[in-house]
């Protein structure tokens, strides 16, 4: 039995997306990866030309995605100074470097993702998240070795009360989609859910946690892991924690620490 927080994977939103210029990118990555965070999150959206790329938002600099090739996006981002990766250049990077939260932004590409992510990775080495319920059933089916987590947290609702009540209690559609765990927004903490998913079984991914004392809660509520934008901090906290329960373990430790207070 490990002790709490010890084993909880810290995962770079977007990459360190506040340790860099630019989130989403290989640059990201690797620097989630020197900092001693075990695992990057990334988001994938379709291009018109039905190249898949790692992308928030569903638009670069207001033209949407969906009406651009790879060819014109790489000279659009070029001009802001950095690269838009490809998801398959995206997950062959980080293969060996560091696990991925691969999250699907978009229905329709569950196929297409499963067969870059099967194609280039260990299925221990990523995990697929997706706001979608039916897009997390076809991963299940399309990749049945990989995990798969349904996000709670939907920044635009629909309807708003009844996706806020099914993600406040959101068993019944974690177990419909075949979800593995569940991806939780900060904010439905405070609202009991961890504890509602541990009494049904299911982990917990919380994300996107960036204050000190809220990374400190959920190591010691052992989450399996923490979405930050500052994996240096989660981190320094987590070691901060092993250290302390490795301390107060070692009989050898306690007794100095007796010898020297006396």
């Amino acid at each position: 039995m490990h002790a709490p927080g010890t084993h909880t994977k810290i995962v770079g939103h977007r990459g360190a997306s506040a340790l860099v210029k630019h989130e989403n990118t290989l640059e990201a990555f690797q620097r989630t990866a020197d900092v001693g965070a075990g695992w990057v999150e990334l988001d994938v959206r379709r291009l018109r030309d039905g190249t898949l790329v790692v992308h928030h938002d569903p638009a670069f600099n207001e033209t949407l995605l969906s009406t651009l090739s790879l060819d014109t996006l790489r000279s659009l981002s070029a001009e802001e100074g950095f690269a838009v990766p490809t998801l398959e250049e995206a997950l062959a990077f980080c293969a060996g470097r560091v696990g991925v939260d691969i999250e699907i932004k978009e229905q329709g590409v569950s196929a297409q993702v499963a067969d870059i992510a099967q194609g280039t990775m260990q299925p221990d080495q990523y995990v697929y998240t997706s706001f979608h319920d039916r897009v997390i059933g076809e991963l299940k089916v399309l990749d049945p070795r990989a995990r798969a987590g349904l996000l709670i947290g939907h920044p635009n609702p629909e309807p708003v009360w009844l996706t806020r009540l099914t993600e406040v209690y959101p068993t019944r559609r974690l177990r419909a989609c075949g979800a593995d765990f569940a991806a939780v927004n900060i904010f439905f903490v405070r609202l009991g859910i961890l504890k509602r998913l541990r009494a049904t079984g299911f982990p917990a991914w919380v994300w996107t946690v960036n204050d000190e004392m809220q990374i400190r809660h959920l190591l010691e509520a052992d989450v399996e892991a923490i979405i930050t934008d500052h994996p240096d901090l989660g981190v320094a906290l987590r070691a901060e924690m092993t250290h302390q329960h490795e301390h107060a373990s070692n009989p050898a430790s306690l007794q100095a620490n007796a010898v020297t207070a006396g």
